[in-house]
């Protein structure tokens, strides 16, 4: 199950800048208040939130210190210091999708409730953004709610990653269906050892029988037809041409799940607030600069950097979305967006200065 977020060290160091050149933004507070501070304070205090949220919860706790007078300045605070969060992470497209999400769900409210004093305003803001905020981290239950009866009695599952969304839902299979009704392969990761630890002991410990395999047997193991029948990752975005960034090593599992014979279902639990207006077309063209090759390594391997990198897996590759609204086709995404947006043009460089 993919990885939907990494935590950040609570006091992590100014990063370096992104790699192919591209400078981190000079130090950019307000009265104080460093937004990049606060995401990585947020997700080190708290690593089951989604970037996306992290990324939420820190505009929230930006609104509440904001001491501007009127809600135009309000909102170009909000918008300035979204871009700067941004340009403060190596793969901006979670954090694309989070504050894209909440500074619209923003001037909805707006528009909504617009009269009024500038304090009161706030305050309702404030409230809707928490309401926001208390919806998503939620959305990983619903989805378990929803979606548990996809694991039917006597199914194996194949899955990768720590993705809180996935695991949710397995546990909550097992706990439907029962014990050892199901079973599941987890493919190891070395680069991520005790993260693989922790989620084959919670699998266990829920009475789910785990097999553990390395990448090099996934295409052997889905050969077989049996036992793996379904494969259920997870997503850290997916973008209106519907298809995943996912933790690297996805696309390999889709790909073979495609080209086995009979094909085998690749089902995406994800949370709606990762639908994103952004789009991906192939591998060399995530929107940011991503390079897992290190030529100078000396036979250690792969580089630490490699262990949060991702790949894209497209939208003919995937059977259905494991969404809080239940299982669903992909147009779904399409769906949802317009109408949180009302259109599906797509996040450019400069859209929070619209």
């Amino acid at each position: 199950m993919t990885t939907d977020n990494a935590a950040a060290p609570a006091t992590a160091p100014a990063p370096a800048p992104a790699a192919g050149g591209a400078a981190e933004p000079a130090a950019n507070s307000i009265g104080g208040f460093d937004i990049v501070a606060k995401y990585r304070s947020i997700l080190a205090a708290s690593p089951e939130l989604t970037k996306p949220v992290a990324g939420i919860e820190a505009l929230i706790a930006l609104l509440e210190s904001i001491q501007s007078s009127t809600i135009m300045e309000t909102l170009k605070i909000i918008r300035q210091q979204a871009k700067h969060l941004i340009a403060s992470v190596e793969n901006p497209r979670p954090l694309e999708a989070g504050t894209d999400l909440f500074i619209h769900t923003v001037l909805a409210a707006l528009k909504e409730d617009g009269a009024g004093s500038f304090d009161a305003i706030r305050e309702r803001l404030l409230k809707s953004g928490r309401s926001f905020a208390d919806g998503t981290i939620a959305a990983r239950n619903r989805i378990a709610a929803k979606c548990w009866r996809v694991v039917t009695p006597g199914s194996c599952i194949l899955t990768h990653g720590a993705s809180r969304a996935v695991t949710t839902l397995l546990l909550r299979a097992a706990a439907e269906r029962g014990p050892g009704t199901f079973k599941v392969v987890y493919v190891w990761e070395p680069l991520r050892a005790e993260e693989c630890r922790r989620v084959v002991s919670t699998l266990e410990g829920a009475g789910i029988p785990v097999a553990v395999i390395g990448f090099m047997a996934v295409a052997n193991v889905l050969a077989k037809r049996r036992p793996v029948n379904k494969i259920i990752v997870g997503a850290e975005v997916i973008t209106q041409n519907h298809g995943i960034l996912s933790r690297m090593g996805t696309y390999l599992l889709a790909r073979e799940a495609k080209v086995n014979r009979p094909q085998i279902p690749f089902h995406v639990a994800v949370e709606t607030h990762k639908f994103s207006r952004g789009i991906v077309w192939d591998q060399s063209h995530l929107g940011f600069h991503q390079d897992v090759l290190d030529f100078g390594a000396g036979g250690q391997g792969m580089t630490a950097g490699s262990e949060d990198a991702v790949d894209w897996t497209d939208a003919t590759h995937i059977t259905s979305l494991l969404t809080e609204d239940g299982e669903k086709h992909l147009g779904y995404v399409t769906e949802e967006l317009i109408r949180i947006y009302n259109n599906l043009l797509p996040i450019k460089d400069d859209y929070l200065d619209m």
